[in-house]
C-alpha cells in the first residue's frame, strides 16, 4: 500500500510513524510545504491520558516526547495582583521540538520525507491513500468542499499567540483592566526560560485599543503596550512574537470547523484538517494524535479494503471529537462573555471558569453555587497548608501515571 500525507505538522507525522510502524512494508511518505524545521506557534500541552495513548502506539517517540515536555503542577487565576489557585496538572511541550521527535522517527522507519512541495491536485498524487493533514485551511480539502460538507463557525474575540522568557510554573491565567476594556491570557512554561502566552479579549476592546489597524508586518508598538499591561504578570519579561525564521504572530478570531464526512474516495482527512476546537481547552494536538492513532488502527483492522477503514475511523472518532467540539464551543461562549465575569470576586470567577466546559450547566458567575461542595473545596484549598496537601496527592497520581508506561 502507498500512503501520502500532505502535511507535516503532527497529525501528518505521527499517522506516517503509526502507519509504518503497523506495516513495514507500506510505501509511506510526507509532503510538506515548508522547509525543514519551519514551524509556527510555541508549546502545546497534554495530558496523562495522551501521554499513555503515544506510550501504547510508540513507546520509543513518546520516550522521546517526555523527556522534553514541562510538567506545570498547578493552575491558577490572576487578576491584577489577586491570586486563586485551582489546582491540577498537565505537561506541556515545545511545538519544534515534538515535530524533530516525528521527524526524526519517521526517517528512522523508513517513512520518505519531501520539503518545500506542494499537492496541488489530488489526482496527480501516485498513491492508495491520500492523508490531508494540512491544517484548518487544508488545501487538499478546500479544493472538494462540498464532498466534505465544510463548515466554520467564528469567535467574536481577538486572540494573539505569543511567547515570553519568563517561566510560567503554573498554568496561568491572567487578567488586567485598562481604559478599553478587558486583557486577559492563558500562559504556560514549555521549555527552559520560555512559555506560551495566548492574549485574548472582546472584539471591541481589540478595536477601541486600535490592535485591528495596527502595523501589520511589525507587531513591536503593540507588543510592547501589552507586555505593559501584563508587566507584573510577567516580571518585566518582554512578549515575543515569532521564534528565529518564523513568520510572526498575527492577531486572529478562532475558526471552529466541522465536516459532515471524513473521507471521500481515497482521501481522509485528519487533525485540524477535519476539525478545530478551541485553543480554550488545549486539545487540538491531543485530538491530531488521537485521529492519527486511530486512523492507523482501522487500516490494520481492514487491509486493503480502504473504505471500510475510512468507515470505522469515521464511525469512532467524529462521536469523540464532537464531545471535544461541545466543550470547547461552551469554554470559548464563556470567555466571550469575560469582561461581565470579571466583575465579580475572583473566587466566583475562578469557580465558574473550573465548570465553562459543561454546556448543560450554567456557567455565568452569577450562576456560581456558593454552598456547593467544590465551591467549598475551592476556598478551602487557597489555605496553604491544604493547598500542599492537595499537591502532595497530584505529585502521587503523577508517579502513578509515570509507573504505568514502564
Amino acid at each position: 500500500m502507498k500512503i501520502t500525507c500532505v502535511g507535516g505538522g503532527p497529525a501528518g507525522l505521527y499517522f506516517a510513524v503509526v502507519a509504518k510502524l503497523r506495516d513495514p512494508s507500506r510505501e509511506v511518505e510526507v509532503v510538506e510545504r515548508n522547509p525543514p524545521g519551519t514551524t509556527y506557534g510555541w508549546g502545546v500541552v497534554y495530558w496523562d491520558s495522551l501521554r499513555l495513548a503515544l506510550h501504547r502506539a510508540d513507546s520509543a517517540s513518546a520516550r522521546e516526547i517526555a523527556a522534553r515536555s514541562v510538567t506545570w503542577t498547578g493552575q491558577q487565576l490572576r487578576i491584577g495582583d489577586r491570586i486563586v489557585r485551582l489546582g491540577g496538572y498537565g505537561y506541556s511541550v515545545e511545538r519544534r521540538q515534538l515535530l524533530e521527535v516525528l521527524q526524526a522517527r519517521a526517517q528512522q522507519l523508513g517513512v520518505r520525507m519531501r520539503y518545500e512541495e506542494t499537492v496541488d491536485h489530488v489526482g496527480d498524487v501516485d498513491a492508495d491513500v491520500v492523508v490531508a493533514a494540512d491544517g484548518h485551511l487544508s488545501a487538499v480539502r478546500s479544493r472538494n468542499a462540498s464532498a466534505f460538507g465544510t463548515s466554520i463557525a467564528t469567535g467574536s474575540n481577538a486572540y494573539i499567540w505569543l511567547g515570553t522568557s519568563k517561566e510560567f510554573k503554573d498554568f496561568t491565567f491572567g487578567c488586567e483592566r485598562t481604559e478599553a476594556g478587558w486583557l486577559w491570557y492563558h500562559g504556560y512554561q514549555f521549555a527552559r526560560g520560555a512559555s506560551t502566552v495566548i492574549v485574548e479579549c472582546a472584539d471591541a476592546t481589540w478595536r477601541r485599543l486600535g490592535l485591528d489597524t495596527a502595523d501589520t508586518t511589525d507587531n513591536a508598538a503593540a507588543l510592547e503596550m501589552l507586555a505593559g499591561v501584563f508587566r507584573k504578570h510577567l516580571d518585566g519579561a518582554p512578549l515575543l512574537d515569532r521564534r528565529p525564521g518564523q513568520h510572526p504572530a498575527r492577531w486572529s478570531h478562532f475558526p471552529t470547523l466541522t465536516n459532515e464526512r471524513w473521507y471521500d474516495g481515497r482521501v481522509v482527512l485528519l487533525g485540524d484538517a477535519a476539525h478545530t476546537a478551541h485553543y480554550s481547552i488545549g486539545s487540538g494536538t491531543r485530538l491530531a494524535l488521537e485521529d492519527a492513532i486511530a486512523l492507523g488502527d482501522a487500516l490494520d483492522a481492514h487491509g486493503q479494503d480502504i473504505a471500510a477503514a475510512f468507515r470505522r475511523y469515521a464511525d469512532e472518532r467524529r462521536p469523540e471529537v464532537a464531545r471535544w467540539q461541545r466543550e470547547a464551543a461552551a469554554s470559548s461562549a464563556w470567555f466571550e462573555l469575560m469582561d461581565d465575569h470579571l466583575r465579580h470576586e475572583p473566587i466566583d470567577v475562578a469557580h465558574a471558569l473550573l465548570r465553562r466546559r459543561d454546556a448543560d450547566t450554567p456557567g455565568g458567575v452569577r450562576d456560581v453555587d456558593r454552598s456547593g461542595w467544590d465551591y467549598r473545596m475551592l476556598r478551602a484549598t487557597q489555605n496553604p497548608l491544604l493547598r500542599q496537601s492537595r499537591s502532595l496527592i497530584g505529585a502521587l497520581r503523577r508517579r502513578r501515571a509515570t509507573a504505568r508506561l514502564r
